[in-house]
C-alpha cells in the first residue's frame, strides 16, 4: 500500500470507525458559536477486548443494560458488519492504529510471543513477531494531530514490550510517542495494574 492509500485508508478510518459529533465543541473542547458546517467533528474510537456483537443493548441484548454506550451509539456512526484485523487484541490494534494487516506490520500474535502460541508438529513454521509497534510507522494519532486535532488514549495499549535489539524502553514506545497528546493506562501489559497506571 502506498503512502496515499495509506493516508486516504487512515482518513476513512478516522471518520468512519466511531464517530460523535458534539454540538458547539471544537477539538479543545471549547464551546463555540460557529456554525456547525464549520465545527469539527470529535472522534471517540472505542475498541474493546472478547466483545461479542450481542453484548450490548444497542445490538438487542435486552439482558444487558448499556446506556452511555447506547447514547454514544445513536448520536454517532456505527458499522455493524466489520471483522477483525486477527483474532487477539494485539496484532489488531497495531493494525487499527496504522492501517496495516498484521503481518506487513510483522505483529501476528499477543505480545510477548511465546512458543506455546505455535502449534506443536506443525508442518510449517509460525512467523516470527514483534514485541512492540515500531515508532516508524505512522499512526492514526499522527495523522489526527496533522489535520489540528487533539489526541488522548485511555485503557490497554499492549503494544509496548522494550526491544533491545533496537534499544528501545517500554516507555518509548507508549503511546504519548506514538501520536498521542495525554497517555492514561497505556503501557505494556495487557490489562493496567490499575485505573491510573502507568
Amino acid at each position: 500500500m502506498n503512502m496515499q492509500n495509506r493516508r486516504d485508508f487512515l482518513k476513512m478510518l478516522t471518520l468512519g470507525a466511531a464517530t460523535v459529533a458534539l454540538p458547539g465543541c471544537r477539538n479543545n473542547g471549547s464551546a463555540s458559536n460557529a456554525p456547525v458546517s464549520k465545527m469539527r467533528t470529535n472522534i471517540i474510537l472505542i475498541m474493546i477486548d472478547d466483545l461479542g456483537w450481542m453484548d450490548l443493548h444497542c445490538q438487542g441484548n435486552m439482558r444487558l443494560d448499556t446506556p452511555n454506550i447506547d447514547r454514544l451509539a445513536s448520536q454517532g456512526m456505527r458499522f455493524t458488519d466489520a471483522y477483525s484485523a486477527a483474532p487477539v487484541c494485539s496484532p489488531t490494534r497495531a493494525a487499527i492504529m496504522t492501517g496495516q494487516s498484521p503481518a506487513r506490520l510483522g505483529l501476528t500474535t499477543h505480545i510477548p510471543d511465546r512458543p506455546q502460541y505455535r502449534p506443536q508438529g506443525a508442518k510449517l513454521l509460525s512467523a516470527n513477531t514483534l514485541n512492540y509497534l515500531p515508532l516508524e510507522h505512522v499512526t492514526l494519532a499522527e495523522r489526527l494531530k496533522e489535520d489540528g486535532y487533539a489526541t488522548a488514549f485511555f485503557g490497554k495499549w499492549h503494544l509496548s514490550r522494550a526491544s533491545a535489539e533496537k534499544g528501545l524502553s517500554e516507555q518509548e514506545l507508549r503511546p504519548q510517542f506514538q501520536g498521542f497528546d495525554l497517555n492514561i493506562g497505556g503501557c505494556s501489559f495487557g490489562g493496567p495494574p490499575s485505573y491510573f497506571d502507568p
